[in-house]
Parts: structure tokens; sequence; C-alpha cells
């Protein structure tokens, strides 16, 4: 006795369909099993609470970037200011250091910054091209701790 089954295209693929969401399901577990249970094992306070606070690091790393990059930006815009007095001037190398240690002493947290090779650059190129005077690299140093000094003094 042979049972005929009729089966409309929409029945099919709604059957096709759960067959392969229960496949992929069981095939899923099989090799995600770790994580899934991981998962489902967590509090979800602590995965809230670990979460909040990796959020909450980076804001605050952000924001503290981004307050870092407006004193860098100040701080580049006032010796620009300082080079050009300077070149109007026409100071003498160790005035024209001077007038630089009095700008940068302003910037305390920049004596440590990781953008302080960068500010030296600009320094370099800024000095050489309106002033005709050229610092090297432990005049540069000398530079940023005469500013700390004077800093330590106030």
């Amino acid at each position: 006795m042979i049972i005929s089954i009729l089966l409309s295209w929409p029945q099919y693929f709604k059957y096709i369909g759960l067959l392969l969401i229960v496949y992929y399901a069981i095939i899923s577990y099989l090799y995600y099993r770790k994580q899934v249970l991981e998962i489902f094992t967590r509090s979800g306070m602590s995965a809230n609470g670990t979460q909040r606070n990796k959020l909450k690091t980076t804001i605050n790393d952000q924001a503290q970037t981004t307050h870092d990059l407006s004193e860098v930006h100040e701080l580049m815009y006032n010796l620009q200011q300082s080079i050009s007095n300077a070149q109007a001037m026409k100071l003498v190398k160790e005035e024209l250091m001077m007038s630089l240690q009095i700008t940068i002493k302003d910037f305390p947290t920049l004596f440590t910054s990781p953008y302080r090779q960068s500010i030296n650059q600009f320094l370099r190129a800024e000095v050489q091209e309106k002033c005709a005077v050229f610092f090297d690299d432990q005049e540069l140093n000398s530079l940023w701790a005469e500013a700390n000094n004077i800093q330590d003094n106030k």
C-alpha cells in the first residue's frame, strides 16, 4: 500500500526550514558548546558590570586623549606665536630658547607626553624656517628640562 502525501510548496519550504534550523542548532552546539555554556553560566549582573567598566574605561581614555590633543594644539599655537614674535624681534638663539621655555612651562602635562617628539619636530622645523636657527635633540631636551624647572619654581 502506497501512501501518497501531497505537500504544497509553502508547506515544503516550512518543513525544510525547520529541519535546517534544527540541523544548524545541533552543529552549532557541537562546535561551540563551551562558548554557549559560558554565556548561560555567567550571571547577567557581572557581565553587564564588566561591560559597563570596559565602556567607562574606553570613554575615559578617549576623553584623556582628546584633552591631551587639545593641549598639544594649544601649545603648538602658542609656540608658533612665540616664534613669530622672536622672528619679528630678531632674537638670538638663547633669547629664543628662554621665550620657548616660558611658553612650554604653562603645559606641565605635556612634559612626559607621548606627543613630545612630535612637538619637538614641529619646533625644530618652525624655528629653522622662521628664525634660521637649528636646535639639536640635546638643546630641545634642555628646553623641556628648563621649562620644567621654571614650572617647579612657581
